[in-house]
């Protein structure tokens, strides 16, 4: 598991103003991604036996919103690994109410 930690500036919401926009939250996600297979040496392995990794979905669920100047940190872990699949998890929480709002991506292998 890596956690990685970020802020939202003034570049980074919508045009409301109101709070942060809905790419960079899968933005921030793909770092984090890149974060975790570094960090867990998971994208050396990979490599190692000749795969590559390749995105094949991300799936998204916007629960609570990240207000300009709010600072949060993403969680990031694998829940199923399998020899030609994986699953990851990206969990999105504020630092100062733990209030979660929850992104999942599916690596998958072509069929």
């Amino acid at each position: 598991m890596t956690v990685r930690t970020s802020i939202c500036l003034t570049t980074d919401v919508d045009t409301l103003l109101y709070h942060m926009n809905n790419v960079r939250y899968l933005r921030e996600v793909d770092f984090a991604r890149a974060d975790f297979y570094e960090r867990s040496n998971l994208y050396r392995k990979i490599r190692s036996k000749g795969g590559a990794v390749v995105q094949g979905s991300c799936t998204i669920r916007y629960r609570r919103f990240i207000r300009p100047f709010s600072t949060f940190r993403i969680t990031s872990k694998m829940l199923a690994l399998t020899s030609l699949t994986g699953r990851p998890l990206s969990q999105y929480s504020s630092i100062t109410d733990s209030r979660h709002t929850w992104s999942t991506n599916d690596l998958g292998a072509p069929e």
